[in-house]
């Protein structure tokens, strides 16, 4: 299997955290003129690496996570990011707690690798989701390597576009159909996933019937 670009991983992963939790763009990123800060530091790789190993691990990133991106860039934590990756590939993440929580039910029934399910799912769960980070969605955009627009909205769309674009080119399974899922089974699998843990880690609430219509549409 062809190995994944670390640039790309790397801003999946920045994805994760952004998503976690609508915070607010930094003063510096706003453009405005403030006074230096007493700022804190950014978070290690051992602080990191304990919050995954956590049956909450995006709660824990998500307090980490917090505080560092009051004092700090979006930039400064993409490139400490790409640094811990550099020196250590268990911190490759890629997941968003709707696609952790549909990755555990179809994998543990069908065998397969969450990878696998996380690249089916990831952009359809971005276009349903991402619209809860806001600005941070043109943020998240220039990141990917586009253009900021006047709307957030339809950067947070581009934004997925190109996800969908760069799992189209991958050597992989691109719908439920393709890994053996059926059409019949979608509403079990729908209402298994709402009692995932990963579900409490969402930005905001999705509804059974949400889940549903997102495994419907990779179908």
């Amino acid at each position: 299997m062809k190995r994944c670009d670390a640039r790309i991983l790397k801003l999946l992963l920045a994805w994760l955290i952004t998503a976690s939790l609508h915070w607010p763009v930094s003063a510096q990123e706003a453009g405005q003129s403030v006074a230096p800060p007493m700022t804190s530091p950014l978070p290690s790789r051992q602080a990191i690496k304990d919050c995954l190993n956590t049956a909450r691990g995006a709660e824990c990133l998500d307090q980490l996570f917090r505080q560092t991106l009051k004092d700090h860039s979006t930039v400064e934590a993409l490139g400490l990011i790409a640094r811990l990756e550099a020196e250590d590939p268990e911190l490759r993440r890629d997941c968003h707690p709707v696609v952790h929580a549909i990755g555990h039910i179809v994998g543990g029934r069908y065998g397969l690798q969450h990878g696998i399910s996380h690249s089916i799912l990831l952009a359809p769960g971005m276009r349903r989701l991402l619209s809860t980070i806001g600005g941070d969605q043109s943020l998240l955009l220039e990141a990917l390597g586009g253009t900021r627009t006047s709307s957030p909205e339809r950067d947070g769309t581009e934004c997925a576009d190109r996800i969908a674009a760069f799992v189209g080119g991958l050597p992989l399974p691109q719908r439920l159909r393709d890994v053996g899922v059926t059409e019949a089974e979608l509403g079990e699998i729908a209402h298994l996933t709402m009692s995932d843990y990963m579900m409490a880690n969402l930005p905001r609430p999705m509804a059974e019937i949400e889940v549903l219509a997102l495994l419907r549409s990779v179908w």
